[in-house]
């Protein structure tokens, strides 16, 4: 572990599953934030990151983030990793079907049994519609009634994400080469999405804000005498946000994210288009994508897919197109985002532009 747990002067925001690239991202972000923004936070509040694998983290140690090795199987390890946690961001994504719920209900239980006072949840958008509960999108949301049970007194929250525009980066090899965009659905089957930057942000937004809607004090005189006792009050659970569904401003069809993105890319008419395709053909060409050798990912910004799509990944992937195909949730949309970060989310349209040199056409290989 790259270090030792700190005095119990010192808080942390904890975040599981930080080899997921939304936990990488949050904790990136959060640290960052801590960092930048000293005047308008509490000293002596770092971040935790929890991981199996500690190789690559170079950069969040860098950040200030407190890099831990896990074994989510050891109920001690973990309780003696949530001291001094004062909030915790639950993420399970990419971890396998036989590990997902027995190790993220076992990081709710350390978490209850130290009494960490804010535990919030990363789930998809769409699992609420699942059918199975041992389904990919199932266990997300059997997870998330388990949160519910666990801390069903307590102050939590769970993100249910939209399809996220990063995600796009895994279909580049696709996009260059035939100059489609090709998904298990319809062309005109519509989606929300939404920046990985606006997940950060309307996260952090709240973990780094009080239960008054204020910037937790940076007063020093706070920090001294509240380490046995969270100052903060406990609202009343029925006037509490509990579910924020993170979305776009607005739903797109296939076929539009792939006019939306030929245009930022100067592509001629139909350069880039969409192409409904096989649940199969998707699963065997992201296996080829997890397969190219590793390379370092700016932090929180394109990710790499062989560090982050795995079999997991796929699976999930792959289930939540099943749900959007049947249910057709993609036309949902919330002003959480909004609400939050007291902005709009960022419009796909403009993620394409001012990510347009991550992304290559067919006509610039040739």
């Amino acid at each position: 572990m790259f270090s030792a747990l700190k005095s119990h002067k010192e808080k942390f925001i904890l975040i599981s599953n930080c080899e997921s690239y939304v936990g990488y991202a949050l904790a990136y972000h959060l640290a960052t934030e801590l960092r930048l923004r000293p005047g308008k936070m509490k000293k002596k509040w770092r971040v935790r990151a929890l991981c199996e694998n500690i190789q690559g983290k170079e950069a969040l140690v860098q950040a200030g983030v407190d890099v831990q090795q896990v074994q989510y199987q050891d109920q001690m390890i973990l309780r003696s990793q949530m001291k001094g946690v004062r909030s915790i961001i639950i993420t399970c994504m990419g971890l396998s079907s036989e590990t997902q719920v027995p190790y993220t209900m076992n990081v709710m239980s350390a978490a209850s049994t130290e009494k960490v006072k804010r535990v919030q949840m990363i789930s998809m958008l769409g699992c609420q519609y699942s059918e199975d509960e041992n389904s990919p999108m199932g266990r997300y949301y059997a997870l998330e009634q388990h949160l519910r049970e666990t801390f069903a007194y307590g102050r939590w929250c769970i993100f249910r994400l939209a399809f996220l525009n990063q995600g796009f980066y895994f279909w580049n090899e696709m996009i260059e080469h035939s100059g489609k965009i090709g998904m298990p659905m319809s062309p005109d089957t519509e989606f929300t999405t939404l920046s990985i930057q606006d997940v950060c942000d309307a996260v952090a937004t709240l973990v780094l804000t009080s239960h008054k809607g204020q910037v937790e004090s940076n007063n020093e005189d706070d920090d001294e005498d509240d380490d046995d006792e969270d100052t903060d009050e406990i609202e009343d659970p029925s006037v509490i946000k509990r579910i924020y569904e993170l979305t776009g401003q607005c739903p797109y069809t296939g076929r539009a994210a792939a006019m939306k993105l030929n245009k930022a890319l100067g592509g001629e008419e139909g350069e880039i288009q969409f192409a409904e395709i096989s649940e199969d053909e998707l699963r065997e060409y992201l296996e080829r994508q997890s397969a190219k050798p590793n390379h370092a990912d700016p932090p929180g910004l394109v990710p790499d897919p062989h560090r982050y799509i795995n079999e997991a990944f796929i699976d999930a992937l792959i289930d939540w197109f099943k749900i959007l195909k049947r249910v057709n949730f993609g036309q949902t949309m919330t002003h959480h985002v909004r609400d939050l970060t007291g902005k709009e989310p960022m419009d796909l349209g403009q993620f394409f532009i001012e990510n347009r040199r991550e992304f290559r056409r067919p006509s610039d290989s040739q």
